[in-house]
C-alpha cells in the first residue's frame, strides 16, 4: 500500500484532502484482497488532471484512471449528482464536502472513506452493516433505485458474490419493482451477471431469481441449478434472450459446449 499512500500524500501535499473509498475498504474488512483502488478527493478535476499521468479520463464523472503495478487506480473529485437520465448522472457539480460526496453513493457498505493514516470515516454505519453482512441503501430507497436502476442488479451481485443479505426494505423494493430490471441495458446486465457467474455466488443469485419470479425480467430461464466450472457454462445452462451480446471468443466457446 506504500505506493497508494504516495498518491494520497501527493494530493494532500497540495493542500487538498484524499481518501481511499468504497469497495477496497469493504473487502479489506472482509479479509478479501483487492487490486481495485478508488480514491476520492476535494481536489478540483482540472487540478487533478495536471497532477497525475493517467490512461483514461472521464470528465463527465470528474474521474481519471491508470495502472500502478498490479493496482487499478481510479481518482475522482468529490461531486454531487443533480440529474439522472437512462440510469446515468448527466448533470454533476463539484463539491468540496465529503458529506455531499457520500450522499450520492449507493450502499452503506460502499461508503467508507479511509485517510492516509488508515482512519476510517463511516457516516452511514457501513462498518456495522459489513459485520452484519447486510446491504442497506443510503438515503431514500425510492429515489436511489429509481434514478439509477443498475443499483438493483449491483445489490443482487453483492448479495450473491459476498454472501450478504438484502435488507427487508431493499428486497421488498426489488421484488415489487422487478420490471425496473427491464430498463437496464443488456450490456450492463451481462456485465453484472458475468461477475456473478464467475463466482460460486451464481447459485444464490439463480435461487433468488427463481424464488422471486424474476425470470421474465432478466429473460433467463432454467429448471435446475447445477455445478459448473466457469461462467460460460452457467450461461450455457440458461435459456436466455438473444439480446444478450457475447464476444466472438465467448460465442465459439458456447458453440463448442452445445
Amino acid at each position: 500500500m506504500d505506493k497508494i499512500k504516495e498518491i494520497l500524500n501527493k494530493i494532500n501535499a497540495k493542500g487538498y484532502k484524499s481518501y481511499i473509498v468504497g469497495g477496497y475498504i469493504r473487502d479489506k474488512l472482509l479479509g478479501i484482497n483487492s487490486a481495485d483502488i478508488d480514491i476520492a478527493t476535494n481536489m478540483p478535476f482540472e487540478v487533478l488532471k495536471k497532477t497525475f499521468i493517467y490512461d483514461i479520463e472521464y470528465p463527465e464523472y470528474f474521474s481519471i484512471k491508470f495502472k500502478l503495478d498490479f493496482y487499478n487506480i481510479s481518482i475522482t473529485t468529490f461531486r454531487k449528482e443533480l440529474i439522472y437520465d437512462n440510469n446515468k448522472p448527466i448533470n454533476i457539480e463539484y463539491t468540496s464536502s465529503l458529506e455531499n460526496d457520500a450522499k450520492r453513493r449507493d450502499f452503506t457498505m460502499n461508503c467508507l472513506y479511509m485517510d492516509i493514516d488508515d482512519n476510517i470515516i463511516d457516516l452511514y454505519d457501513g462498518t456495522n452493516d459489513i459485520n452484519e453482512r447486510i446491504i442497506n441503501v443510503i438515503g431514500d430507497i425510492d429515489i436511489k433505485l429509481t434514478e439509477d436502476k443498475t443499483r438493483i442488479i449491483r445489490a443482487l451481485r453483492f448479495m450473491s458474490v459476498l454472501n450478504f443479505n438484502l435488507s427487508k426494505e431493499l428486497k421488498d423494493f426489488i421484488v415489487n419493482n422487478k420490471t425496473f430490471i427491464k430498463e437496464i441495458s443488456y450490456e450492463k446486465k451481462k456485465e453484472e451477471l458475468d461477475k456473478i457467474f464467475k463466482t460460486n455466488g451464481y447459485k444464490r443469485f439463480l435461487s433468488f431469481v427463481k424464488e422471486n419470479k424474476l425470470e421474465d425480467t432478466f429473460e433467463i430461464y432454467f429448471d435446475e441449478i447445477k455445478d459448473f466450472n466457469n461462467y460460460l457454462e452457467v450461461w450455457n445452462s440458461l435459456n436466455i434472450s438473444d439480446k444478450y451480446v457475447f464476444t466472438k471468443k465467448e460465442k465459439n466457446y458456447l458453440l463448442n459446449l452445445k
